[in-house]
């Protein structure tokens, strides 16, 4: 991404671009992580009532974490923080890695770091 952000200066100079590779819900992400290690998972479950309770105490304690959980709150969503991404203006919307491209990753670095 930071290659077509450079090859388009008019639109990304001086401006933060919002810019993803996908969105998706923490169901998704451990439906992908079942499916790659051949295993089922053990989960806790917080339900979103659980969640949104958590975030406005974090926030009404003034708790540097505030913001994270406004973060789980929004991914558990399934949802981003930006109406809009800046993909299009980039030309990034057909180069973006996948849900299961970032399993991968991820599983490749856990057992890379166990070794």
């Amino acid at each position: 991404m930071v290659k077509l952000a450079i090859l388009h200066p008019d639109v990304s100079r001086n401006k933060a671009l919002k810019v993803n590779s996908f969105t998706a819900t923490d169901l998704e992400i451990l439906q992908e992580f079942e499916k790659q290690t051949g295993s089922k998972w053990k989960v806790l479950y917080t339900t979103m009532n659980q969640l949104k309770k958590m975030e406005d105490e974090a926030w009404s304690s003034g708790t540097p974490m505030a913001t994270g959980a406004t973060l789980r709150r929004i991914w558990a969503e399934g949802g981003t923080l930006y109406e809009k991404r800046d993909n299009d203006v980039i030309e990034a919307e057909n180069v973006v890695d996948t849900l299961e491209d970032a399993v991968v990753e991820a599983i490749k670095q856990q057992t890379k770091s166990m070794i």
